[in-house]
């Protein structure tokens, strides 16, 4: 969230859409997925894609390279996040693994603001209603969702969920904040685009190998 104070909407967004290619890192570590070469190259194409996006943020202002590193941090924690909540998942219930977590998320943000002395009552009746819609949207309807869906596809699968986002996002922020993209986010968003197409593909095709093998077997 704090990326978007420094740099422009399609950029925060374009390069948290790399999610796919870290969880995919992760799953080779952890789960011992190992990624075929369409995967592989549909990664490379990505990363490129974010570097495209950071040099062109660069050549802009300082401020909006910290907030496409910001951006980028985001991608790691996501990536930790979905691998740790599928081994946590394969012993625990979806809905007690819910309420831990987002538990644990209130005592941390309450202790925070408490220590940056920020406010947490006081606010517009207009700004309670934004503050639930974030908490119905995104987190109800979106961590609460992947984590259900955890228990039954690869972490790789659920985060290219966000495959959609930095065309939406970047569309949402033209019409409400008037934010225009650049050719160099253009591009960029080109080649993330493209490589997570490559790469959902892949997936596609070791799924349809897999299901042949099977029927072999059988």
């Amino acid at each position: 969230m704090s990326s978007l104070n420094y740099t422009s909407i399609a950029s925060s967004t374009i390069i948290l859409s790399l999610q796919p290619v870290f969880v995919m890192l992760g799953a080779l570590i952890a789960f011992k997925d190992k990624p075929n070469r369409f995967a592989l190259l549909g990664m490379a194409v990505g990363l490129t894609g974010a570097i495209i996006v950071g040099t062109g943020d660069k050549g802009a202002s300082h401020a909006a390279l910290s907030g496409d590193i910001l951006s980028f941090l985001s991608v790691i924690a996501i990536a930790v996040n979905l691998l740790i909540a599928k081994r946590i998942l394969t012993r625990v219930s979806t809905y007690l693994y819910n309420m831990i977590v987002f538990a644990i998320c209130l005592l941390f943000f309450t202790v925070y603001n408490w220590i940056m002395n920020i406010p947490i009552t006081g606010y517009a009746g207009k700004e309670w209603f934004v503050f639930l819609l974030l908490a119905v949207v995104p987190t109800m309807l979106g961590h609460m969702v992947f984590n259900w869906l955890l228990k039954y596809v690869q972490p790789t699968t659920i985060s290219m969920a966000v495959f959609a986002e930095p065309v939406g996002a970047s569309l949402l922020g033209m019409l409400i904040f008037s934010e225009m993209v650049t050719g160099f986010q253009l591009i960029g968003g080109a080649f993330v685009i493209a490589g997570l197409i490559v790469y959902l593909r892949s997936e596609r095709l070791a799924a349809g190998r897999g299901k042949r093998g099977t029927t072999s077997l059988k």
